[in-house]
């Protein structure tokens, strides 16, 4: 079976509406005008406060640049006084080395809280996994600042990392669903808020739909060890893809969803970016193997295209080859299947009964595994929602958390 190269920067990049990703954005409503000049590397301009500075020998999360920038979605325009992006220091989770992320920083109107800001990370769902993918990439941050100008409005410092590999310039490809490299991510950009916005507290949440379900997810896993010197107060996971080992079995049987379908090509391509053993063409075949170039265009793009190659494959142009190969591709999805080891901080989990792209049993049995070893957990099953759920929920999970409110915990159910 042949290799199927990853294509690298074959699309011309433009804004899009985010799909699998775009679980949070029903919380919106538009406003008015854009705003914002070019700047350079240093602090917020609009704040006066003392910054928090790196410890000695640790540079997680120190800002190689900051630039204001102008964004052409008005709500977020409006609801920001500062917003920046970023090219920051994390550490990849593949290969335990030095990287550099892109992400965005906003600053909420306002003065500051008593205690200074609380941070919120906002981790985005699946917008790609090309580079031109990335939220920075996009003027409209690629559907990820309507969900910012809603926790801007409720009073958050923001930080949205592109990931590792998304966005402009990247030197390395996006390990899809890698979760310690998406945790590290997550918890390095508030880092990089805490260093570049004046008055901004080492209190810090995770917000994260899909993808991004999982990468706060992994954040709280993390936040113990990872996140030393900040102090996260809570995670919401929305339609998390938490463990997606599934996938094999349904591919191998022909029982992939057309929601799956999509993914999948990915999925597939994300895993061989952190490990090449895993070969792209062992597991994709036919129409879809010689359709991958369309197939990994961002989300939202050439959507037409994409539908009519998938539709038209039939299910044994995404099984694997072999025995083995499925063998394969099921050990690396347990390696990244949630949970992991316990969580720091009390967590909302939001998922609809009717998901055919993280099927519900999946998200069930990993808030099972986490109630077991001992985590506290909030959860919300929406009935008849599928893959986008009414996100509303984390408002009030947020709030609670960082007024030190006693959490709801619905584990004592599944352990009793």
């Amino acid at each position: 079976m042949r290799r199927v190269d990853t294509p690298s920067r074959r699309v011309r990049p433009r804004t899009v509406l985010l799909a699998v990703a775009a679980v949070l954005v029903v919380m919106i409503v538009a406003a008015v005008a854009a705003k914002f000049l070019g700047g350079g590397l240093g602090p917020d301009i609009y704040a006066t406060g003392a910054l928090a500075t790196p410890p000695p020998g640790d540079d997680r999360g120190t800002a190689l640049s900051s630039t204001e920038i102008d964004t052409s979605d008005e709500d977020l325009a409006r609801s920001s006084k500062s917003i920046r992006t970023v090219v920051y220091r994390s550490i990849s989770g593949v290969t335990g080395q030095p990287t550099t992320v892109n992400g965005t920083i906003a600053v909420p109107n306002g003065n500051v809280p008593e205690g200074g800001w609380p941070i919120v990370s906002l981790a985005h769902g699946t917008s790609g996994i090309l580079p031109e993918c990335g939220p920075t990439a996009s003027t409209a941050l690629r559907g990820v600042a309507p969900s910012m100008a809603a926790l801007l409005k409720l009073g958050y410092v923001v930080a949205a990392t592109d990931y590792e590999g998304l966005g402009p310039d990247q030197a390395t490809s996006h390990p899809y669903l890698e979760p310690t490299t998406a945790a590290n991510n997550v918890i390095d950009i508030v880092r990089t808020a805490r260093y570049t916005v004046p008055d901004t507290s080492t209190r810090w949440a995770a917000v994260g739909g899909s993808q991004g379900g999982q990468a706060a997810w992994a954040a709280n896993e993390a936040a113990a060890t990872y996140g030393t010197g900040l102090d996260m107060v809570g995670a919401v996971a929305l339609s998390p893809a938490a463990n997606v080992t599934d996938y094999v079995t349904a591919a191998a049987t022909g029982k992939l969803t057309g929601q799956q379908k999509q993914v999948y090509p990915m999925l597939i391509t994300g895993i061989h970016n952190a490990d090449p053993a895993i070969e792209v063409g062992a597991y994709l075949h036919d129409t879809v193997e010689k359709g991958i170039s369309t197939l990994l265009e961002c989300v939202g793009e050439n959507q037409p295209a994409k539908d009519l190659i998938v539709n038209a494959a039939p299910q044994t142009s995404f099984a694997p080859s072999t025995p083995a190969d499925a063998d394969a591709l099921t050990a690396v999805l347990s390696r990244y299947a949630l949970p992991r080891t316990p969580a720091a901080a009390p967590m909302l989990v939001v998922y609809g009964d009717a998901d055919m792209t993280v099927i519900p049993s999946s998200t069930d049995g990993a808030i099972d595994k986490a109630c077991a070893q001992g985590d506290v957990i909030e959860v919300q099953v929406q009935a008849g929602k599928g893959h986008a759920v009414d996100p509303t929920p984390f408002a009030a999970f947020l709030k609670e958390r960082f007024s030190n409110t006693d959490p709801k915990n619905d584990c004592a159910s599944r352990t009793g």
